[in-house]
């Protein structure tokens, strides 16, 4: 019998786009919005990503997998309501929209084991944080830091400093857009898709996403994708020192290590994303066949 698929899925930038990180290929008539805040609309998916995500729903278990918190995520109304989600960038495991409480308490036991106090690694940030490029500062249900920042005005060499020191201490730094988090190690993806498949079987698992608190799920997948786009596509393009990041070479699949980064930027990515999907799970009832050439 034939695995069945679960597709761990990025959120934001992955599939769905606020305007500023959407591109400018889309047309109002082609959004769907998906989140609403404060009274205004502020997360989108096109009409197309909507039908296929409904599609897709059918044939694959979709886990959203994201580092939002339970309260952002619940602001999100995707086009099918997923039974399990990931949240908290894996702080929290959602079972049909409530927390589990022992994954949670089993996550806080192993931060308070390994991991430098939260209250520790704010006061050590906040040395390097002058506000200056630091606009703003928030706990996440007291499992990690995210903070504003003014990407133009970032010190990048305290920040690599401090980086490397956060690490000793297990922690991780990822920045996406405006946001900079400072992440427990035990706060992890992967480790909350691991538990889900523990629940429902250990099955052909596609990952997606855009940031590097994505890699380790997207490097533990069968088959991982990434937009051309966000911090991981950044990351490929500085180890390779910009020698694949011409117009030419996003015109084709570039891969590295087990992930596949698909030509495609802003919500159009989002699209060929679910496209592979489809176009896999239509392969995998005819045969073992690669969707990525």
């Amino acid at each position: 019998m034939m695995e069945k698929i679960i597709f761990a899925t990025d959120l934001d930038q992955t599939l769905i786009y606020s305007r500023r990180s959407m591109g400018d290929s889309h047309q109002l008539h082609d959004l769907v919005p998906v989140e609403r805040y404060k009274g205004q609309y502020i997360s989108y998916m096109t009409t197309q990503s909507v039908e296929q995500f409904c599609e897709v729903s059918k044939q694959a278990l979709v886990v959203p997998v994201t580092t939002r918190t339970i309260e952002q995520y619940k602001r999100v109304t995707l086009p099918t309501q997923p039974y399990y989600a990931v949240v908290s960038n894996g702080g929290h495991i959602l079972i049909d929209g409530e927390p589990d409480q022992a994954w949670h308490h089993k996550i806080q036991s192993q931060i308070q084991e390994k991991c430098l106090g939260l209250e520790e690694m704010e006061a050590e940030f906040s040395k390097i944080a002058a506000p200056d490029w630091v606009t703003d500062r928030r706990r996440a249900e007291h499992l990690f830091l995210f903070y504003i920042i003014e990407r133009t005005k970032v010190p990048t060499e305290e920040l690599e400093r401090f980086s490397l020191w956060a690490y000793e201490q297990n922690w991780r730094i990822s920045i996406q857009g405006r946001k900079l988090y400072l992440v427990p190690k035990p706060v992890s993806k992967w480790a909350a898709v691991e538990e889900i498949l523990e629940r429902v079987g250990h099955h052909y698992v596609v990952a997606a996403g855009d940031s590097l608190l994505d890699q380790e799920m997207l490097e533990k997948a069968n088959l991982a994708l990434a937009p051309s786009h966000g911090e991981l596509w950044s990351t490929f393009c500085q180890k390779k020192q910009e020698k694949h990041c011409e117009e030419d070479s996003v015109k084709a699949n570039t891969k590295t290590r087990k992930i596949t980064f698909l030509p495609q930027q802003g919500m159009k990515a989002g699209e060929e994303i679910l496209n592979c999907l489809l176009s896999l799970c239509e392969e995998r009832k005819e045969g073992p066949t690669s969707v990525i050439s």
